[in-house]
């Protein structure tokens, strides 16, 4: 029977923590970020602050009001309301549904502790699961991937707040 290096298994918990976490709290907060900038186009004077909040609660806290509809939402304001804004920032639709992709992904795939994969002891390599179809599939993925990854959620965190910073001026 397989029994586990119980120390090594503490430290790949850790490790998918530090690296998967990671990734998934600025691909939260990148939610967030989409949530706020179409809540300010709609209410954007300091006299609308409460109309602002009733928005991102009542309405931004529904579960069926996905990432993929906020990013839908965001792109038609840039569409329709800030045409200039969106062609300086040509890509950001397509990078913010690779974002909501990858973290969709992540969410749901379990870290794999199984004695295949615990005795190769990889420092660098994290793997995970999910059945699919009647059968597991196996995700395997290099530290290096996530933490790029990170930087790309940190570069679109960055870039969103240049669009508010520009809708805010467009609107003004």
């Amino acid at each position: 029977m397989f029994e586990p290096d119980l120390e090594y298994l503490k430290e790949l918990f850790e490790r998918s923590a530090r690296h998967r976490g990671h990734f998934l709290e600025r691909a939260c907060f990148v939610e967030r970020l989409i949530e706020d900038i179409i809540a300010y186009d709609f209410f954007p004077k300091p006299t609308q602050n409460k109309n602002r909040m009733m928005m991102l609660s009542f309405i931004f806290n529904e579960p069926s009001l996905t990432f993929r509809i906020k990013t839908s939402i965001l792109n038609n304001l840039l569409t329709n309301r800030h045409k200039s804004i969106l062609k300086s920032h040509p890509n950001l639709i397509r990078r913010l549904d690779e974002i909501r992709k990858l973290r969709n992904h992540l969410s749901h795939l379990t870290l794999d502790s199984s004695e295949e994969f615990l005795s190769q002891k990889l420092e660098d390599t994290l793997q995970y699961f999910k059945y699919e179809k009647g059968r597991e599939k196996k995700y395997v993925y290099k530290v290096s991937e996530i933490d790029k990854c990170i930087k790309d959620c940190e570069a679109i965190i960055s870039e969103l707040n240049k669009v508010r910073e520009e809708i805010q001026k467009d609107i003004k």
